[in-house]
């Protein structure tokens, strides 16, 4: 992987892993330990590749591989990768965090499908950001969902028999939290806002056209944004452009899920719909039945993985992260804020009877949404009663993060009050809001089933 036998891999040489995996018409990247890092697998996964690593049956490399978060470990000894991972509580769920991807940016708040709310749901903590794509008649990539202005502007017009100029002649009926002036998007805007930022494009192309294929590939490859692009489509036609035209890139297939009565049935039914055109399975959300979860599991052992939507609960979003799903695609990427995306141990030496503090480093967290995230300060001695909820237990330093930016204290206060204030305003217009709370320590070690006891971890 390494191209430029410089010792570390940059994202244009892990998308080429992922480039070559498609390209190649699998789903499964298999990874060397050297390779496998926590970073190098999230990336990959975030783009719609399963990974599996291999490892050593050494232990502490056989945890650190546990925890870095595969879809699937290759071994000699998988005796010590069973025997690591029933050594913690519950399985391994945060080690593989759910993806959050923000549906049309984050209409929760913030108009649809505009910048305004893109930028919101990365702020929010969003791993990857959806929007539809339409094709102008003069060849510009548009951002709209309908294929008809009606709903959202002050004319009604067919997206793909209007020119730009005339698109962007329009206005909103209603804005809602949009800078002065701002109207329809175009993915090239989008594109240029988030170019090598953390996040994903999930292009959703709503276009018949198969033409718009080497449009998007054209633009992507143009402004040098290719590794941070993924397409998904419910459309049969699409989806066959995307194999010959731009086999190289991830493409989900957007689909529902039905109960076909049998795991066996199920798995040949989620099977038989993605293989062809090597896609990942994007259902409409199914409730986490157990049905659905079965056939979950019996997919990623065939390297198919699962990214529902539209989750508009906040309940089930709870329950999707406790099963593991690979993402969820949700109109309130602020109520992820409040999930641990890992726990990291670390050694530490100290002398015998000295007094060791533990506790959580500052969490990482896009400066707007400190708001949405409430943390609090776990600490104890090593000589006395532990307060530390019991995963923590044994582990000489944990990390939680909640989402993905370093706070700036001196920024922060002045910052929460007045994002305090819009938070409270969009509150009241939204009451399902009022069902949001804060996510303690104890809440933490119970609703996300994070590692479990790591004292032989951190021993």
């Amino acid at each position: 992987l390494d191209a430029d036998g410089d010792g570390s891999l940059t994202g244009k040489e892990l998308w080429r892993a992922a480039s070559l995996t498609n390209a190649s018409h699998a789903k499964i990247a298999l990874l060397d330990a050297q390779s496998a890092s926590l970073e190098h697998i999230r990336f990959l996964q975030r783009r719609l590749i399963t990974v599996w690593a291999g490892t050593p049956a050494d232990p502490r490399a056989v945890y650190s591989m546990v925890t870095a978060g595969p879809n699937g470990i290759v071994t000699t000894a998988p005796g010590a990768v069973i025997a690591a991972m029933e050594s913690l509580d519950e399985g391994i769920i945060m080690a593989r965090p759910t993806y959050i991807t923000g549906h049309r940016g984050q209409p929760g708040d913030t108009t649809e499908n505009t910048l305004s709310s893109a930028k919101h749901a990365y702020v929010s903590g969003a791993n990857a950001i959806e929007n539809d794509v339409y094709l102008t008649t003069d060849g510009v990539l548009v951002i709209d969902h309908d294929g008809t202005t009606g709903r959202l502007y002050n004319q009604n017009l067919t997206v793909e028999r209007c020119t730009w100029a005339e698109l962007q002649a329009l206005s909103f009926k209603n804005p809602v939290n949009l800078e002065d002036g701002e109207g329809m998007a175009t993915l090239e805007q989008f594109f240029t806002e988030f170019k090598g930022k953390d996040v994903v494009h999930f292009i959703e192309i709503k276009s018949s056209q198969t033409a718009i294929v080497a449009a998007v590939k054209a633009l992507a490859e143009q402004l040098d944004v290719v590794e941070q692009c993924v397409v998904i489509t419910f459309n049969a036609n699409i989806r066959d452009e995307m194999a010959r035209t731009w086999p190289e890139m991830s493409c989900g297939y957007l689909t529902g899920f039905s109960d076909q009565g049998s795991a066996n049935a199920n798995i040949q039914s989620v099977a038989l719909s993605v293989w062809k055109d090597n896609n990942t399975f994007n259902p409409s959300y199914g409730g986490g039945s157990a049905a659905f979860v079965q056939a979950m599991r019996d997919a990623e052992y065939r390297g198919i993985t699962f990214w529902p939507w539209t989750v508009r609960d906040q309940g089930l979003m709870d329950t999707y992260m406790k099963q593991g799903i690979n993402g969820d695609t949700t109109d309130y990427s602020m109520w992820a804020s409040k999930y641990a995306l890992c726990v990291t141990q670390s050694d530490l030496s100290a002398k015998a009877g000295s007094r060791v503090a533990l506790s959580p480093v500052v969490p990482r967290v896009r400066m707007a949404s400190v708001p949405f995230c409430r943390w609090k300060s776990i600490r104890r001695s090593s000589t006395s009663k532990s307060t530390l909820p019991s995963f923590l237990n044994g582990v000489t330093r944990a990390t939680i993060e909640p989402s993905r930016l370093r706070i700036s204290m001196f920024f922060s206060f002045a910052s929460a009050i007045w994002m305090r204030l819009f938070h409270w305003a969009a509150m009241a217009r939204r009451s399902s809001w009022a069902r949001r709370r804060a996510l303690s320590a104890r809440d933490l070690a119970s609703s996300s089933r994070p590692l479990g006891s790591t004292s032989s971890v951190a021993k």
